[in-house]
């Protein structure tokens, strides 16, 4: 996945037959799997705010429009309501494939790894305990 959030990175020229033709083909053409673009302007503020969103929700395993669209909802929470405007937050999109970065049930393994890790290191740790609290015998 490719992010692009500086200004109109989803702007390109209309070719008859072709369609259009922008850097986002480009990059789709050259390998990358997904691309999140905008589509005109964007003001630095709500992009950084929407952005940090977007990022938050990609970690929890949502996929990639999901993500954005939660993002997206989460800055109108929290925007003033003249950045609630759509010019602040409407512009990205999501092009390509969708899926989540993070696969949920990959995130349960990860957990469950260091649930056993975790467990494992207790063990050893009232083991050692134990052992270290007899008492050993006196020379004489």
């Amino acid at each position: 996945m490719m992010v692009l959030s500086a200004c109109n990175t989803g702007a390109g020229e209309i070719r008859k037959g072709e369609g259009l033709m922008s850097f986002a083909r480009a990059l789709t053409f050259a390998g990358c799997k997904s691309l999140v673009l905008t589509q005109w302007t964007v003001e630095d503020k709500s992009s950084e705010s929407l952005m940090n969103f977007f990022y938050e929700y990609l970690s929890y395993g949502y996929s990639k429009s999901k993500a954005l669209q939660l993002a997206k909802i989460k800055y109108l929470e929290q925007a003033e309501p003249l950045e609630s405007h759509p010019f602040y937050w409407a512009g990205y999109i999501v092009i390509g494939d969708d899926s989540p970065l993070i696969r949920k049930h990959g995130l349960n393994k990860i957990k469950k790894e260091i649930a056993y890790v975790l467990t494992a290191f207790l063990i050893a740790l009232i083991i050692l305990i134990i052992i270290s609290s007899k008492k050993k015998p006196a020379k004489a």
